[in-house]
């Protein structure tokens, strides 16, 4: 068994456990331009080539995810976490920090303290909110996908959450998704900053084409304090949207092989670096990268409805 009852998986934690330590050095608009399916089966950070030290940020980042779960890294057993075993995101900063200090990393001359020293608090404590919200993400949507709930809450409602102190110009980001999109999104045109309305059926495209990773749930960008929860059925209608096509329930199987067909505009060296990166798990013929999933998973995780946000 790969689970031990009576210790019960989350949909957050399901989404950590698919993906594979991937050390790289990319930039991260090279990791912004990879296909999805890279993306989604795999932990990485711009222009870090530490495999130990990404594998020990996973490991606290489960246990961020699933906070009352221990994962064991070599065998994915779970079980439930002891006293004194849970971590706050304060804590999994200091003790990365730490790994890297035993790893003898030090930052480059004049980046000390930045987004490109990786021991920052501001480096850690970006990969740990994006990784955090991006399980999180990926639970409501699979929560989503329920027939009862697409029933009973057609549509979600992008709305600020956290203020997060500098806001992105949202309305004009959501008009230019939903003017490229035109008669194939059932999207509200956005009339304020901060109140839009952004209102859209579940599983319309402009969540992925609102997205800088385009996944089809939030966080859809770095350090973003918007969220999405379920719409009002009345407003939605009052709106239009419920005049759409409703939504059917969707899948996106993270453990599974998939094959990616390379982009004839990538540069070979791009290529060779994404393939030293994937490492073993990955092999590359007649352009098509074959990606090898984690072993499908023996646990169906639960999925309690709830139009909250992340943790």
């Amino acid at each position: 068994m790969l689970f031990d009852s009576p210790v019960t998986m989350t949909d957050a934690l399901a989404h950590q456990l698919a993906k594979q330590v991937m050390p790289t050095g990319m930039s991260s608009h090279e990791l912004e331009q990879l296909a999805q399916e890279i993306r989604d089966r795999s932990f990485f950070s711009a222009r870090t080539t530490y495999a130990d030290y990404l594998a020990e940020a996973q490991k606290l980042i489960r246990q961020l995810v699933a906070p009352h779960t221990i994962v064991d890294p070599d065998t994915l057993v779970i079980r439930a976490a002891n006293p004194g075993e849970t971590v706050n995101a304060a804590l999994v900063r200091t003790r990365l920090q730490k790994f890297l200090d035993s790893l003898g990393y030090k930052a480059a001359e004049g980046e000390e303290g930045g987004l490109k020293d990786l021991s920052s608090d501001k480096r850690i404590d970006l990969i740990i909110d994006t990784q955090t919200k991006m399980s999180a993400g990926y639970g409501k949507w699979r929560a989503d996908q329920d027939p009862d709930v697409l029933d009973l809450y057609p549509a979600d409602e992008m709305y600020r959450q956290i203020n997060t102190g500098v806001h992105r110009e949202w309305a004009e980001r959501w008009n230019e998704a939903r003017d490229v999109l035109g008669e194939a999104t059932s999207a509200t045109e956005a009339l304020d900053n901060e109140d839009g309305p952004f209102i859209a059926l579940k599983n319309d495209p402009i969540w992925a084409e609102l997205s800088r990773w385009g996944d089809p749930f939030p966080p859809f960008d770095y350090n973003s304090g918007m969220w999405v929860r379920d719409a009002d059925p009345d407003e939605a209608e009052s709106l239009g949207v419920l005049a759409h096509d409703r939504p059917s329930a969707q899948e996106r199987d993270l453990n599974q092989d998939v094959e990616i067909a390379v982009p004839d505009d990538m540069e070979p060296s791009l290529l060779d670096s994404l393939m030293a990166s994937l490492g073993r798990r990955a092999t590359l013929s007649d352009g098509q990268i074959k990606l090898k999933g984690t072993p499908a998973l023996t646990h169906t995780p639960t999925r309690p409805h709830a139009s909250g946000g992340a943790p």
